[in-house]
């Protein structure tokens, strides 16, 4: 006999269970009631609609023989018309069950006599007739006949009677029928699946089979009982697997994948308790920070596999050299910090630092070669007041650029004038931030004229900063500390909105042909939303593309090629131009810049201000000057100054210029009022 096992205790109290097994036995008992019964009823008026059948066949082959013999002893009372005679009969006739009523005609069709019934009642629907006759000189002649109306309600009776018995025998086998099927379903299939069903609200409940189900028949149930074991052992594994990713990602969280020391939040973490506690002795220490020297030569020369084994190794030395006395993370890349406790001096700090390098250099021994590390190190102390972890990590950074700065392997304290520094620097990208909210920061423009006519043909547009205290400050006292806080596109949207309503204000005046220059970053140049940012822009100034030219660095073109070349030449398909800034101080490649999408190199003031009294500078600009025509590239001339460079350009066919000689960077409405003075005349904008 099958059955399942299991480690778990009898079904008894789900009432989810109970109600799934009480589902499908139900139904199956259900349908099986429905089947069973159907046949049986069917069964059962067949059966009483025969027996009904040979009860009125019965009644009628009865009845006829009655009323012949009946008619028999009418023949001579019906002639001598006795009429009691035939009434006493008539009687007997009427007697039988199946005869409602009888009546007696004579051959002239005359009623001759009859039952009370028949005198009473309508016309009968059912009326049986047999005739009388007699004999008179060797004929035999009809007399008149007996009529009887027959009635079927002793055929109906026995009809319904022999139904109910049927129906109630029918009702008894069907129900033997299904509760054996309803014992069979509960033991082979209820049983089984309840308990199935008690192992699946266990797994959803977070609960685990230890003893996987058992089921001894190979049938559908032992199919379904394997599958669920397999359905568990699968739950089993992946449950496994994910307890196991989910301890591995706790760890890498808190964790270097490479080195597994704790990463730079467990160190902050770990730093930030010290400076907590008000125990003088334990807020004392210092913050160390290594670079690996060297660690990108090993990396390229014997490959990743070989630099990750290197950190690895430093991790470990390092581990051991601390000890209880700090705390070791890798902080990415090949930069490593150190939590000193105990340290109450630069004295202190630099016998720790210097242990620190002697365990980094203990060699690594690898199959083809020995690696030995070196280290540059920064240190910053805790001060008293010092609260601000993240700033201390940063005053350790400073005092680690500065080592490097000094030489490899050189260790290097935070200075007064470093932590300084970091504060004026700190105290200025809060002003820059706050300004870009304020809005502080706008445009002057410079124009840039064609030689051979004297005309404005563009106005490049050069960001300032109206400082609240300090007054207009140009770019070079704060672009490269928004730049690296990561503002350059938030600036830069703000000046291509400035840009294009400048360029529709000069349209407006009727310098349509007039470009507005606008420089790009390379936080610009790679951001995905650039072009998008331009078409929203020139839609809302109302203005086409070639009313603006880009202007981008060699710098920025060459560390980001595949983005500038698609922004730029999405840009051009715009209707921009774009210009090469600077060109002369990079890479000054034209055979390299010639697969990028450039209509104007910019040829850089340094160029311009050696140009007449240098030679070789003069063959390199008219070797600049030849390549670009050959690329159908135009050349415009930045920074000048004096009239004899602005004449040797002239003389070497360089078609464009900008520059103090021809108007300094101003205010937008300066521009408009010099050129409504003296409108398309070259010093009505100087």
């Amino acid at each position: 006999m099958s059955a399942i096992a299991s480690g778990h205790a009898p079904l008894g109290g789900l009432t989810s269970v109970r109600a799934a097994r009480a589902s499908i036995t139900f139904r199956l008992a259900f349908i099986a009631l429905a089947i069973v019964f159907s046949i049986e009823a069917v069964g059962a008026v067949a059966t009483a609609k025969r027996i009904s059948e040979r009860a009125e066949h019965a009644a009628q082959t009865r009845l006829s023989a009655i009323l012949r013999s009946k008619a028999k002893l009418m023949a001579e009372p019906l002639q001598n018309l006795k009429f009691d005679a035939l009434a006493a009969i008539l009687e007997e006739i009427a007697g039988d069950p199946y005869v409602a009523s009888a009546a007696v005609y004579d051959g002239a069709g005359v009623l001759v006599a009859a039952t009370d019934a028949w005198q009473g009642a309508e016309q009968p629907a059912a009326v049986r007739t047999q005739p009388i006759a007699e004999t008179a000189s060797g004929l035999r002649l009809t007399a008149g006949r007996i009529d009887a109306a027959v009635t079927e309600a002793p055929i109906a009776t026995i009809y319904w009677n022999a139904l109910f018995e049927n129906f109630a025998v029918a009702a008894l086998s069907t129900s033997a029928i299904v509760a054996a099927l309803w014992i069979a379903a509960q033991r082979f299939i209820g049983r089984p699946l309840a308990q199935i069903a008690e192992a699946i609200e266990n797994v959803e409940d977070g609960g685990r089979i230890e003893r996987r189900l058992t089921w001894g028949g190979d049938d559908e149930i032992g199919a379904l009982v394997r599958a669920f074991n397999a359905m568990q052992d699968s739950i089993a594994r992946r449950e496994d697997a994910l307890v196991s990713a989910n301890l591995r990602l706790d760890f890498l969280s808190t964790h270097d994948p490479v080195t597994e020391l704790p990463n730079r939040r467990s160190f902050e973490s770990r730093l930030s308790r010290p400076v907590s506690e008000a125990s003088p002795a334990a807020r004392a220490f210092a913050v160390h920070l290594l670079d690996l020297d060297g660690f990108r030569e090993v990396n390229d020369a014997l490959g990743y596999a070989a630099g990750d084994r290197l950190l690895k190794h430093v991790g470990r030395q390092l581990q051991s050299e601390v000890g209880d006395e700090g705390f070791v993370a890798r902080l990415g890349g090949d930069e490593f910090a150190v939590l000193q406790i105990g340290g109450e001096s630069e004295g202190d700090g630099l016998a720790f630092a210097e242990r620190l390098q002697k365990a980094v250099k203990a060699p690594l021994r690898l199959p083809d070669v020995t690696l030995q590390a070196g280290s540059t190190i920064g240190v910053a102390l805790l001060e008293e007041d010092a609260q601000d972890v993240a700033g201390l990590l940063s005053m350790a950074d400073i005092a680690l650029n500065n080592a490097r700065r000094t030489a490899r392997g050189a260790i290097a304290f935070l200075t007064r004038e470093m932590r300084e520094a970091h504060k004026r620097r700190r105290g200025k990208e809060l002003e820059i931030a706050a300004g870009l909210s304020r809005g502080e920061f706008f445009l002057y423009f410079q124009p840039q004229i064609a030689f051979a006519t004297g005309r404005l043909i563009g106005l490049e547009a050069l960001v300032r900063w109206r400082h609240p205290t300090r007054g207009v400050l140009s770019p070079g006292e704060f672009l490269p500390v928004l730049e690296e806080m990561g503002l350059s596109v938030q600036l830069g949207n703000q000046l291509i909105v400035e840009a294009c309503q400048r360029a529709r204000r000069m349209k407006d005046l009727g310098y349509g042909d007039v470009r507005i220059a606008v420089n790009l970053s390379a936080a610009q140049i790679i951001d995905p939303n650039l072009v998008k940012f331009f078409i929203e822009q020139l839609a809302k100034a109302n203005i086409g593309g070639d009313a603006i030219e880009v202007e981008i660095t060699e710098g920025t073109l060459i560390r980001h090629l595949t983005e500038a070349q698609q922004a730029l030449s999405a840009l051009r398909a715009l209707g921009m131009t774009v210009a090469l800034d600077d060109f002369g101080t990079g890479y000054s490649s034209l055979a390299y810049v010639r697969r990028f999408p450039i209509d104007c190199i910019k040829l850089d003031r340094s160029f311009v201000r050696e140009f007449p009294e240098i030679v070789e500078t003069a063959a390199i600009v008219r070797v600049i000057r030849d390549l670009a025509k050959a690329l159908d590239i135009e050349v415009l001339a930045e920074g000048v100054e004096r009239p004899i460079e602005a004449q040797c350009l002239i003389e070497e066919g360089i078609p464009c210029a900008q520059g103090y000689l021809f108007g300094r960077p101003k205010p937008f409405e300066e521009i408009c009022d010099g050129l409504a003075q003296n409108p398309g005349a070259l010093r009505a904008v100087a």
